[in-house]
């Protein structure tokens, strides 16, 4: 199996049929049917449920996946190796969590793009689990993710920590208690839903959850739009244009951190470490 049968399958999968996968890729059928086999057989297990319409096994599926990552990885470092030769800079493959954005629209990113003028970027958004997966996979070399997660499988840089917040259509005052926020009504960004549920469990105070999503740009929009609140670290809240108050919750536990983070068995690569270290000025 190679990167070419990898692609010619991930073609058969997209258009649903070897017949238009043969058409976009401009060779006969016969012989892409041929190739579709050959992997089967040489792979040991069923990929297709041949019909009127390809339908894939659970084995074609999890091939499916995984084909998508190596050629993407391979994509990625064709284009990084290609850069090694070329005068006009390097490319820094950086995925970045929603609630990170904000660091992006300071000026110490400004700063680094006048001192590296020729650097390109190739930035994925997602949340904070697809993007360690995604560091694992190679499919990027930096991640922007938020705390909690498991540090200890990753190298880390952590920038500073900020409170949580409450999120208003009406001004609120610029810090509110835990007891404020018993009974209102609350969007909240799912993965801090867990230990909001505990922290108001234990101070005998209700947390009254209207909605979960796994955004926290998304958490204050749909806050704002049904006239509640939402809870969201700060940085998140610093991201949103709109006119929406937030209060910084006074609560200690209550504090997270966008963190850098690498791969735990590599050394983090000097152009990664210079545009961390404008970020955390």
């Amino acid at each position: 199996m190679d990167i070419k049968e990898l692609n010619y399958y991930k073609e058969v999968v997209e258009c649903g049929s070897i017949l238009k996968a043969s058409e976009k890729l401009h060779i006969s059928q016969p012989p892409l049917s041929r190739m579709m086999k050959n992997l089967e057989i040489e792979l040991k297990c069923q990929l297709f449920i041949r019909g009127r319409t390809l339908k894939l096994t659970e084995a074609g599926k999890l091939l499916y996946e995984k084909a998508q990552a190596i050629l993407d990885l391979t994509n990625s470092s064709l284009r990084e190796l290609e850069n090694l030769n070329k005068t006009e800079g390097h490319t820094l493959n950086i995925g970045i969590v929603s609630s990170s954005t904000s660091l992006l629209y300071n000026k110490n990113l400004t700063n680094y793009y006048k001192k590296h003028p020729n650097t390109k970027f190739k930035i994925v958004e997602s949340n904070t689990f697809n993007l360690l997966d995604m560091l694992d996979k190679r499919i990027i070399n930096l991640a922007i993710t938020r705390t909690p997660f498991d540090t200890t499988q990753y190298k880390t840089i952590q920038f500073k920590q900020e409170p949580m917040v409450l999120t208003s259509n009406t001004f609120l005052g610029e810090t509110i208690k835990l007891s404020d926020i018993s009974n209102k009504k609350i969007v909240i960004y799912r993965r801090f839903s867990k230990i909001l549920s505990d922290l108001f469990k234990r101070n005998n105070l209700i947390l009254n959850i209207v909605a979960l999503v796994d955004d926290a740009k998304t958490a204050i929009l749909l806050a704002n739009t049904l006239g509640v609140s939402a809870i969201v670290p700060e940085g998140a809240y610093k991201t949103i244009g709109k006119d929406i108050y937030s209060s910084i919750i006074d609560e200690k536990s209550l504090v997270t951190s966008l963190t850098a983070v690498t791969r735990l068995d590599e050394d983090i690569e000097e152009k990664y470490l210079d545009f961390i270290k404008y970020l955390s000025l």
